[in-house]
């Protein structure tokens, strides 16, 4: 009898613990840097809403962890936290074969200038071609080999606001930035000057979610992921989160992994983007007419 009592009380706490241990096993933290508006400190931004989104799908719970790049790196080497967002951008060349990847949009990088005080430089046309102008950029930015490699004069600053202030006090005369942050940090800081403002196009660069191949769960994750992807692709949920940031039918079709069926827009218009009032996350708090 008195067997049967304790049987009894360990199947009760257990079911009682049951929810619990499953909603403990089905969540993931991503850690993310602060680069508005793909992610802010607050754990917001467009790449936050397209991780939430692909998970719900697979239902696991997402938290997100803003760190700087180096810490970000050395938590994900050593397994503190579930995958890296833009990892494949962020650890050493030579640790990229621990990776599982999934990439998720395309950044597309830009040089910012102020058109004040030059025209567009017509004549820029490769990297090389920037040799004699002062070109700022973020500190770990993924693009400094190639500058480094062309010779250029580069100056790395922690913050893409002081770059942004700099190209206009005439101390550099290009920030570099993927285009949406950049397009967000203009209209943030300086909206009246926002008219004043181009960019030149430099490429693109795939940001992916990285999973390391030793972490305990990275196998199951990825593919998880992967799923939940392509199912906010298929359903359109992905193109609507773009769309929040980027503007109703102003997502460039270079911003898509996949371009079978063809999404976005073959000429993405500045001007379209400045119509939009977007909030300090980048999303879009009220539409253009």
């Amino acid at each position: 009898m008195l067997g049967t009592t304790r049987m009894r009380g360990t199947l009760l706490a257990l079911l009682l613990c049951w929810p619990a241990m499953l909603s403990a096993a089905e969540s993931i933290t991503i850690g993310v840097t602060d680069y508005p508006p793909f992610s802010n400190t607050d754990g917001d931004g467009l790449m936050s809403d397209i991780y939430r989104a692909a998970f719900a799908e697979v239902d696991i719970a997402v938290t997100i962890e803003v760190v700087p790049i180096p810490r970000g790196r050395l938590l994900f080497l050593n397994h503190n936290i579930d995958a890296l967002s833009a990892g494949n951008l962020f650890v050493r060349p030579d640790e990229r074969d621990q990776l599982l990847s999934v990439p998720v949009i395309k950044a597309l990088p830009s040089l910012f200038f102020y058109m004040p005080h030059f025209d567009a430089p017509e004549k820029i046309v490769e990297v090389k071609d920037l040799r004699g102008f002062q070109v700022g950029i973020i500190v770990n930015s993924p693009l400094l080999p190639d500058y480094i490699e062309q010779g250029l004069n580069v100056v790395e600053i922690q913050t893409p606001e002081q770059l942004l202030m700099m190209v206009k006090k005439q101390r550099i005369d290009f920030f570099e930035s993927a285009l949406l942050t950049g397009l967000h940090l203009i209209q943030q800081q300086l909206p009246e000057e926002r008219l004043h403002f181009d960019y030149l196009r430099w490429g693109v660069l795939e940001s992916a979610l990285a999973f390391h191949h030793r972490h305990p769960r990275a196998a199951r994750l990825h593919q998880q992921f992967q799923q939940g992807l392509q199912r906010i692709r298929q359903s359109g949920e992905l193109l609507a989160i773009l769309e929040n940031y980027w503007g109703k039918g102003n997502v460039p079709q270079a911003v898509f992994i996949q371009q079978h069926p063809v999404q976005g827009t073959e000429q993405f218009k500045m001007n379209n983007y400045w119509l939009n009032a977007h909030g300090r996350s980048g999303r879009i708090q009220q539409s253009r007419p």
